[in-house]
C-alpha cells in the first residue's frame, strides 16, 4: 500500500511541476521566475524557455523516481542506488538552474537613481521635445 501511495504522490508532484513548466511558456507569466533583475536580461524569452526546460526535466525526474520506487519493491540496495543517482541528477539540474540563469543577466546594472530620473515629468517632456513631439 505504501508503494502505491508513494507512486500516487510522486505523480501528483510531477504533474504540478509539469503544470508550472507549461505555465511559464504562456505570455506574461515570467513573473513566476524569482530572483531575476529583468532590467538586466538581454533575452527574456530565452530565460523563460530555459527555466521551463529545467522544470520539465525536474517533472520527468520526479515521475521516473516514483515509478522506479514502485517497480523495485522491497530491494533496499537497488532502491538506494536509484535514489542516489536520481538525487545527483536533481542536484545537477538545480545547479544548472541557478548558475546558467546568470548567463541571461548580461546587461550592465542600471545607474542608481536612473529610474527616478525617467519618472520625472520634466525629463519626459524634454525627451519628447527632442523627438519632435509636443
Amino acid at each position: 500500500m505504501s508503494d502505491l501511495l508513494g507512486l500516487a504522490i510522486s505523480m501528483i508532484v510531477a504533474s504540478l511541476a509539469l503544470t508550472a513548466a507549461l505555465a511559464l511558456r504562456l505570455r506574461g507569466t515570467r513573473r513566476l521566475i524569482r530572483g531575476v533583475d529583468w532590467r538586466r536580461v538581454s533575452d527574456p524569452v530565452g530565460l523563460v524557455h530555459y527555466t521551463s526546460l529545467i522544470m520539465l526535466a525536474v517533472a520527468g525526474l520526479i515521475a521516473i523516481g516514483g515509478a522506479l520506487r514502485f517497480a523495485l519493491g522491497a530491494d533496499p540496495a537497488l532502491q538506494h542506488a536509484v535514489n542516489s543517482s536520481l538525487s545527483a541528477i536533481f542536484v545537477v539540474l538545480m545547479l544548472a538552474l541557478l548558475f546558467v540563469k546568470s548567463r541571461f543577466q548580461d546587461l550592465p546594472k542600471p545607474a542608481a537613481g536612473a529610474s527616478d530620473l525617467m519618472k520625472s515629468d520634466s525629463l519626459k517632456t524634454d525627451l519628447n521635445r527632442a523627438d519632435g513631439k509636443r
